[in-house]
C-alpha cells in the first residue's frame, strides 16, 4: 500500500478485494490470490475471512474515530449518488417518451418507446446496482467499525 492514502487504508484495493469475498477462482480450501489487469487482490471464500482481516488492519489504527468519520463521509457520498440517480431518471425517461410520442406511425412508436424503456431500465439498474455495492462497502465496513467500539467500550 501506498502511504498517502488515508489512514493508510487502501481504498481502491479493497473495494476490489470486497467484490471477490465468496468467488472461487480456484478449488482450494485456503486463501489465494488471482492476479488481474490492476494488481493482486486477496480471494476470501466467507465473508468472515473478510471480516477478520479489516479487524486486523483497523485494531492498531491510532486515530480509529477519525477513520470511522471519513468512512462515514464516504458512505454518505454514495448514499447522495444513488439518490441522484434515482431522482434524474424519471424525468429522463418521461422526456424520453414524450419525445418518441409524437411519431405518427403507431408500431414504430411502439417499437421505440419499448426500446426506449428497455435501455433506460438497463442503464438504471446497472447504475444502481454499481453505487449499491459500493454503499454495501461502506456499510459493511462501519458495521465491523462499530464491533471495535464496542469491544473497547466493554474493555474500559
Amino acid at each position: 500500500m501506498e502511504n498517502n492514502k488515508p489512514y493508510n487504508f487502501d481504498e481502491k484495493y479493497e473495494y476490489k478485494t470486497y467484490q471477490k469475498i465468496g468467488r472461487d477462482y480456484e478449488e482450494v480450501q485456503s486463501l489465494s490470490k488471482v492476479e488481474e489487469d490492476r494488481g493482486t487482490y486477496m480471494i476470501y471464500h466467507t465473508y468472515s475471512q473478510w471480516e477478520i482481516h479489516i479487524l486486523n488492519f483497523l485494531q492498531g489504527m491510532r486515530n480509529f474515530d477519525d477513520f470511522l468519520h471519513w468512512i462515514m463521509g464516504k458512505r454518505n457520498f454514495w448514499s447522495c449518488c444513488l439518490e441522484v440517480i434515482k431522482i434524474a431518471y424519471i424525468p429522463v425517461y418521461i422526456c424520453g417518451i414524450s419525445l418518441i410520442g409524437n411519431e405518427s406511425n403507431k408500431y414504430i412508436t411502439f417499437l421505440m418507446v419499448f426500446l426506449y424503456t428497455a435501455f433506460i431500465l438497463l442503464f438504471a439498474w446497472i447504475a444502481i446496482n454499481c453505487v449499491g455495492q459500493r454503499i454495501h462497502y461502506y456499510d459493511d465496513i462501519i458495521k465491523i467499525c462499530e464491533k471495535i467500539n464496542k469491544k473497547n467500550i466493554e474493555n474500559k
